[in-house]
């Protein structure tokens, strides 16, 4: 797993939303579309989460509502739209240690947004949570047009925030995107729990003991 450069500098920190900040149970959500829709698992799985339209959620590329609409005809049938949104909005649940640490981290450092994300999931979590309001700035895949682990979207976000590259933190639950932030120049760390997090801020000198 890459870890944090102990010798660089940070001058902001940059946060992914969905397993850091809040637990994402998409079980959940396959189970209640497979009971309302009278679907098997898998068939659910992939209506809700497959590609490609997921992948074309986060992108910008289509939006919630016509996603819905490439289901099949019977699915529809059963699962209105108004029912769809409340099931893939239904995710979310706050990491409350992960979100006070956040709070300690503005008070010394800026801290933004960077969340391969789709406009009905974050106008959802960013009406709900008041954490949101700790981030300067969102970067979000579906309004910059790609997706971690995507170069392009490392390369336009540097380009927006004052600084350089290495001075740039970013915290990741997956590790391909960790990697890929570590691969445009910035410092990253992989997030497993709020404990070990902190000991990587630790070890950044970022973390008070």
């Amino acid at each position: 797993m890459p870890r944090p450069d102990q010798d660089a500098a940070v001058s902001a920190i940059l946060f992914d939303l969905g397993g850091v900040l809040v637990d994402v149970d998409e079980r959940s959500a396959v189970h209640e579309l497979a009971r309302v829709a009278e679907l098997d698992l898998p068939t659910a799985d992939a209506m809700l989460f497959g590609s490609p339209g997921k992948r074309a959620l986060d992108r910008g590329t289509i939006t919630p509502y016509a996603h819905y609409r490439s289901w099949p005809a019977e699915a529809r049938a059963r699962v209105d739209y108004g029912r769809f949104l409340s099931i893939w909005n239904g995710l979310f649940c706050p990491k409350n240690e992960v979100i006070a640490l956040a709070h300690e981290l503005a008070e010394r450092f800026p801290l933004y947004l960077l969340s391969n994300t789709d406009l009905a999931h974050f106008s959802l979590i960013a009406a709900r949570y008041p954490f949101m309001r700790l981030f300067r700035r969102t970067f979000l895949s579906f309004e910059l047009g790609c997706a971690k682990p995507d170069a392009r979207i490392y390369e336009r976000v540097a380009a927006e925030l004052p600084g350089d590259c290495d001075e740039l933190l970013f915290i990741d639950d997956k590790s391909k995107n960790v990697a890929a932030a570590v691969t445009s120049g910035w410092q990253a760390v992989r997030f497993t729990s709020a404990e070990t997090l902190r000991l990587d801020l630790r070890a950044l000198g970022i973390e008070r003991a």
